[in-house]
């Protein structure tokens, strides 16, 4: 039986720099990357939020919050474990697994999107009582009478400034109750960006462009008066 030789120098042997190897990939595929990302760009969708959709987009807003208040959007539809909606069941045949457990997370979208952020800018706006009013007392059918004839109105809807013109119609308060919904949700945001500026410029003027003043300053100029106290602040800005 012939033997095999276990002595590896007998063998032809290449030298191999592993961390070398490691380094080119890794240089070969960041270049690929930047390459890509040059010639793609980057794959990177900016997410749809309320505050894009009330201020650049009014009118979907609107046709969206009155498809709430008229149980037709795709939430109010949805089904469990939400609501007992049809409109997203997952189905194996004609077995529905979602329904085994049913509603477990309830959700009502016209009182959470519509009615409740309305009835919180009820003490801000009281301008908004009355309709909130007339919406609560009316019978289901009156308030999606008054849903349906808005919805009819809103594809001749116009932006006109900061503000959207819908065609009168037998739509009770629903006109004003979304209008206001809008503004609010403007409101919000502009007073968001307010604050946010106010809180940037205060962070800007660095109390290290403060100078006290230890010499008294004489405010008249009469001999009987005399220093203020305490020593005055004096703002001091950097040259640009």
């Amino acid at each position: 039986m012939r033997r095999y030789e276990k002595n590896p120098a007998n063998y032809p042997q290449t030298r191999f720099d592993l961390v070398k190897e490691a380094v080119i990939s890794g240089g070969v595929a960041t270049l690929l990357v930047v390459a890509a990302v040059l010639l793609f760009g980057v794959p990177y969708v900016k997410p749809l939020t309320i505050k894009n959709v009330a201020t650049t987009q009014p009118v979907l807003f609107l046709r969206t919050a009155a498809g709430e208040l008229a149980d037709t959007s795709a939430i109010a539809r949805y089904g469990p474990p939400y609501n007992n909606g049809t409109g997203s069941l997952q189905a194996i045949g004609a077995f529905h697994p979602q329904t085994l457990l049913g509603v477990t997370q309830p959700i009502n979208p016209a009182q959470v999107d519509v009615l409740k952020p309305l009835s919180m800018a009820a003490p801000l706006d009281p301008q908004i009582k009355a309709p909130l009013a007339a919406w609560h007392a009316a019978s289901h059918a009156h308030q999606q009478a008054w849903v349906k004839a808005y919805l009819g109105t809103l594809a001749n809807a116009s932006v006109q400034g900061s503000s959207v013109v819908v065609p009168q119609a037998a739509d009770g308060p629903v006109p004003t109750m979304l209008s206001t919904l809008v503004s609010q949700w403007n409101l919000i945001f502009g007073s968001s960006k307010a604050r946010f500026r106010m809180i940037f410029d205060a962070r800007s003027a660095s109390r290290r462009w403060l100078r006290c003043t230890s010499v008294a300053k004489r405010v008249r100029k009469r001999p009987s008066s005399s220093a203020e106290s305490p020593p005055p602040i004096t703002a001091t800005r950097r040259l640009r």
